[in-house]
């Protein structure tokens, strides 16, 4: 999810590929995508491994209401992990 932090103001996502500086470990990423717009009710999500996750680029954007959890905690790299305050 940590894309989401990269949309633009009104919810326009760069191509995927433009949002990794390194190749991620296993290989190159596959394909591209994008752009998309994505509604203000609505959020991109993105799965942890790109090549092999069903996540908005195969159903499309996620809608807000949609959303039944939270995530707490950050443990990876080891180096930032640190717990989230809740919303």
């Amino acid at each position: 999810m940590f894309a989401v932090n990269r949309l633009g103001a009104l919810g326009e996502v760069a191509a995927v590929s433009s949002l990794w500086e390194t190749a991620p470990v296993g290989g190159v990423p596959q394909g591209d995508f994008g752009p998309m717009n994505v509604p203000e009710d609505s959020v991109f999500v993105m799965g942890d491994n790109r090549n092999n996750s069903e996540d908005s680029r195969s159903f499309g954007a996620l809608k807000k209401e949609q959303i039944v959890g939270q995530a707490i905690l950050i443990y990876w790299p080891p180096q930032r992990i640190h717990l989230l305050l809740p919303r």
